[in-house]
């Protein structure tokens, strides 16, 4: 959702320095898409919490097995208590205190890349991308052979010059 946003933003930014007009239809619609897309997305999530606490209940806090609170439920909660704020709260309150309804929620960015990252945990736990995260697994734990084949190629190309000038 964030990433798509940046890329239709800069696109129509890039768009509009180049004809030298302001906004235009494609970026009126694109933002009403994402607006929408983010209120899906936000209802989901608020679902998906309310459904894992009723039924989980305590164990939802806290973890018997390790004995200890479930830190990535807790965060989880989090994100979502802060977008539902984010998205439902703040305008109300900016359209109140006498703002567009909009306000300069900017700083709340930084909150939309964290639901990012709880979107991708659900794909790591579902059985029908057990393929692609083998491959990325893979991928991961070479890089330390990547690395040392890397400084060894460099160590090559530089040694080879110098023997050759000798």
């Amino acid at each position: 959702n964030l990433f798509a946003e940046v890329e239709v933003r800069s696109r129509s930014l890039a768009e509009r320095l180049e004809s030298g007009s302001g906004e235009d239809a494609w970026d009126r619609t694109s933002m009403t898409f994402f607006y929408g897309f983010e209120h899906v997305a936000n209802v989901v999530f608020l679902a998906e919490i309310a459904y894992r606490i009723c039924r989980l209940r305590w164990a939802f806090f806290w973890d018997e097995k390790l004995r200890k609170f479930d830190s990535l439920n807790i965060l989880d909660l989090a994100v979502v208590f802060v977008c539902s704020i984010d998205l439902y709260v703040l305008p109300s309150v900016a359209s109140a205190a006498g703002g567009t309804g909009s306000g300069n929620l900017s700083s709340m960015r930084l909150v939309r890349v964290l639901r990012l990252a709880r979107a991708l945990r659900i794909v790591r736990v579902m059985t029908s991308f057990s393929k692609l995260r083998i491959l990325l697994v893979t991928t991961a734990s070479s890089f330390l052979s990547l690395f040392w084949s890397m400084v060894l190629i460099f160590l090559l190309v530089y040694a080879a010059p110098v023997a050759l000038c000798q």
